[in-house]
C-alpha cells in the first residue's frame, strides 16, 4: 500500500517520460538487431492473368503441393501455406483453367523446389572500401538469387504424383540495400523491379506470395496446351489416381482430397 502511494505521488510528466524512454530503447534495440532494407526483384517469369485461358482437357485443381527449400527438412505446415496461396492465385488469375473445388476437375500434384544463392561477401567488401560507413550508417548493396523448379502431374490420391511430371523453371534476382545502425536504407532502392518495391525492417525471408503468383503462371503454361490424352488413365492404372472427368469408363473419378497435403 505504501509503494502504491509513492508511485502515485510521482509527477505525471516523469511517468510519461519514462514510458517514452522505454519505447525509444525498444525501437533502437529492434533496429540494432535487424537493421533496415529496401528491395526490388527481377525475374524471367512475369506473373500473368488470363481469364480466357482454357485447356482441351478441362479444368484443374491443385490437390497437393510439396515445397522444398534447398536442404531444409520437409515442413508440412509450409506445404499447406504455399498450397493455399497457389490455389488462390491459380483460380483468380486463370478462372477458366483452374477451380477451387476438386469436384469434376483434374487433380494435380505439384512440387516446388527452391535453391537460394547468396552473395554476403559483396556487402562486406563494399563496407571495407567505405571504412564501414556502409552498411552501418549508409546503405550497402546486397543480392541473392532464387532458382525455382516446378513439377506438375496427376495426383495419386495419397502423397505425390503418378507418371512423368511436366516441368518448368524460373529465376528471381533479389536486389537490396541494407543499413544496420540507421534507417537510411528505408529510402527506396533505385532500379527496375517486376514486383512492387519493399522498404521495411530487415528480413531474410522468402516472399511466398510473389513466388505463388509465379508458380500459378508456370502451372498455367504447363497444363493449358497439354493434350487431353496425357490426363487419361489407361486401363489397369492404380485405383487411387485421378482421371479426366470425361474419361472412358475404364477411368476412375477424382478422389476426395486428403486432409493433409503431401
Amino acid at each position: 500500500m505504501k509503494q502504491q502511494n509513492v508511485s502515485n505521488s510521482l509527477p505525471p510528466g516523469r511517468t510519461l517520460s519514462g514510458v517514452k524512454f522505454v519505447m525509444l530503447l525498444s525501437a533502437v534495440g529492434a533496429l540494432l538487431a535487424s537493421g533496415c532494407m529496401s528491395a526490388r526483384v527481377t525475374t524471367n517469369l512475369k506473373p500473368e492473368t488470363n481469364a480466357q485461358l482454357t485447356s482441351p482437357a478441362g479444368k484443374f485443381y491443385v490437390a497437393g503441393l510439396k515445397y522444398t527449400q534447398g536442404d531444409s527438412p520437409d515442413d508440412k505446415k509450409m506445404d499447406a501455406s504455399v498450397l493455399k496461396l497457389v490455389r488462390k492465385e491459380c483460380s483468380s488469375r486463370y478462372p477458366a483453367l483452374f477451380v477451387s473445388d476438386a469436384s469434376g476437375s483434374i487433380s494435380l500434384a505439384v512440387e516446388v523446389d527452391s535453391t537460394t544463392t547468396t552473395h554476403g561477401d559483396k556487402m562486406f567488401l563494399f563496407g571495407l572500401c567505405t571504412g564501414f560507413l556502409c552498411p552501418y550508417i549508409f546503405p550497402a548493396p546486397d543480392k541473392f538469387e532464387e532458382d525455382i523448379d516446378v513439377k506438375a502431374g496427376l495426383w495419386n490420391g495419397r502423397d505425390g504424383m503418378r507418371g512423368a511430371p511436366l516441368q518448368a523453371s524460373f529465376q528471381r534476382e533479389n536486389h537490396c540495400w541494407r543499413s544496420i545502425l540507421t534507417p537510411s536504407a528505408l529510402i527506396t532502392i533505385p532500379g527496375e523491379s517486376d514486383f512492387p518495391k519493399e522498404s521495411n525492417m530487415f528480413t531474410e525471408g522468402v516472399n511466398y506470395p510473389q513466388i505463388s503468383q509465379q508458380v500459378a503462371t508456370a502451372l498455367a503454361q504447363l497444363v493449358a496446351t497439354k493434350e487431353p490424352g496425357f490426363w487419361v488413365l489407361p486401363a489397369g492404372s492404380e485405383s487411387s489416381a485421378v482421371a479426366l472427368p470425361s474419361a472412358p469408363t475404364t477411368s476412375l473419378p477424382p478422389p476426395a482430397e486428403s486432409a493433409t497435403p503431401f
